[in-house]
């Protein structure tokens, strides 16, 4: 059949100040898809060259139930800080 939009993958590109907060700042990379057998890919549009000192990180935001992705839509569960991811 083909791959479903699943969401889109975003980069941190820095921070800005709202009501006294600070937010970050979201980069639309790519977005990822799951195919017919419940695999995940991956579709890079644009590759981040704002590297940190703990390296690349990548968020995935989920579609809304009208089928848009975007910073108000949040992932169900919060990867591992990166000192303890477990690999």
């Amino acid at each position: 059949m083909g791959a479903k939009y699943v969401g889109d993958v975003c980069h941190v590109s820095g921070t800005y100040e709202k009501d006294g907060e600070q937010k970050k700042r979201y980069v639309k990379c790519g977005a990822y898809f799951e195919n017919d057998h419940g695999g995940l890919g991956i579709k890079l549009d644009y590759v981040p060259t704002q590297v940190g000192e703990k390296g690349l990180w990548l968020s995935l935001f989920l579609k809304d139930k009208d089928g848009n992705a975007g910073s108000q839509s949040k992932p169900e569960k919060k990867a591992p800080p990166p000192d303890e991811v477990p690999f």
